[in-house]
Order: C-alpha cells, then structure tokens, then sequence
C-alpha cells in the first residue's frame, strides 16, 4: 500500500485490486511464477498518470506503461512491472513508498524506466491543485535545472538521481524518459482549426523557479550516463502528425 495512511491491495503485477477488478487467483499464482522466475529480465516503471495501469472498466484509457507490455514478443521472457501512480511527482512517488518497494523487488538485470515532470511542475505559478496535492505540498514540489537557491530535497534533479542510485545499487539498468507532452489547445495557437505544438509544454516561465522540467531529465541523463528516451519530442512530433 501507499502512505497517507491508505492502504491498497495488488496482485504480483502491482495491479490495484477492486470491486471491478476482484483477484483472480490462478492468474496470481500463474504471473507470480512469471515474475519471479530465473531468467525473466523485469522492466519496471516508476511515473505518473501518463504511464500508469488503469483497468478495464476504464478501457480504453491507459498509460504508456500498460500498452508496453502488450508490445513484448510473444514468449518472450521479459515482463513489465508498472508501478506509476496518477498524480505523483517525482518526491511523491518516493514519499508515499513506492520507490521502496521497487528497491525491494527489483534485482540484477532488470531495468527501471523513470518518467516524472508532468506533476511536478503544478506547484505555485497558478496551477490548481486537487485536496490531495493541497494536503502534502511538502511531499510534492520539485523544481527544475540546478539552481543554487534550490534546497537539494525540492530539487527536481536531485531526486532523479536517487532513482538512478537505487537501480544502480541493485544491478538494474536505469532509463530516463521525458513527460509526454500536453496537448495545447489555446485557440491563439490554432492554424485553420489544427493546434499544433510548438515547443515542449513543460517550461514553466513564473514563480520563484522557472525552468524547463523535460530539459533538467535530459541534463540529469547526461551527467549520470543514463540512456534516454525522449518522448515529450516524440509525442510532440505524434500528436502533430
């Protein structure tokens, strides 16, 4: 379960069970088999609402995270473990225990895909925020690049690098990849009806720290020597195609 005293159960994928998704226990056993199996190479994903299991009630809506597995050969002996929960940032996902119990299952081999920035960047500069977010700002800002004024516990890079501590630590690969895009449907942007990203929707131009949230991902990749997916580019040549 998460922290903030709520409690959740999940099967051995990290499925939320519910009313509308009861445990279906031959499966359990049979993915836990799976799962832990010598040989099984497990990629496992760390982020937020955009790469995060919804189930099928909610079909066909689903994060990145999901629809990867459904791209994996068939037999192949790799399985993903999608951990990323709606709304988290890169502090939350951490404090409400998520990254530990990554630390606690992932092992030599595996790999820890990490995509934050879509959350983080909602602190101050006019950005509503839910009851949940008002309830644990603490827990939840980050801002981005290397600004000397920026304690190291709010600092957006910083609290990457723990991710790519923690893989590392354990013998797994870790991946960084950049938010997906936002879709900008300012009518001051549209050309004949088609709204076309321009540039990365995750800039944040006020407050005490602006910055550029899919850059400070790129710059921390770097200087940590972390392969990079670059899907808020991707995304943004996507959605315009």
């Amino acid at each position: 379960g998460s922290g903030r005293g709520a409690t959740i159960l999940m099967d051995p994928a990290f499925r939320e069970l519910t009313r509308l998704t009861p445990l279906d226990l031959a499966r359990a056993y049979s993915e836990k088999a799976a799962i832990t199996a010598f040989g099984t190479t497990r990629i496992f994903v760390a982020g937020d609402a955009t790469a995060s299991y919804y189930g099928p009630h909610l079909a066909p809506r689903m994060g990145w995270g999901q629809a990867l597995e459904r791209k994996l050969k068939e037999g192949a002996r790799v399985r993903v473990i999608n951990l990323a929960q709606p709304g988290r940032s890169a502090r939350s996902f951490a404090s409400e225990g998520w990254l530990d119990v990554i630390g606690r299952n992932i092992r030599e081999g595996d790999y820890l895909f990490i995509q934050f920035g879509l959350s983080d960047q909602r602190c101050g500069n006019g950005h509503a925020l839910s009851r949940r977010d008002l309830s644990d700002i603490a827990n939840l800002c980050a801002y981005p690049g290397f600004d000397p004024r920026i304690p190291p516990e709010r600092s957006f890079a910083n609290t990457l690098t723990r991710y790519v501590k923690l893989a590392r630590e354990n013998g797994a690969t870790p991946v960084m990849l950049t938010p997906v895009t936002r879709i900008n449907l300012d009518p001051r942007n549209s050309v004949k009806g088609i709204f076309p990203i321009r540039k990365s929707t995750h800039i944040v131009q006020g407050g005490s720290f602006p910055g550029d949230y899919s850059r400070t991902v790129r710059n921390v990749a770097t200087s940590s020597k972390v392969p990079l997916i670059d899907l808020d580019a991707r995304s943004i040549d996507a959605f315009n195609k």
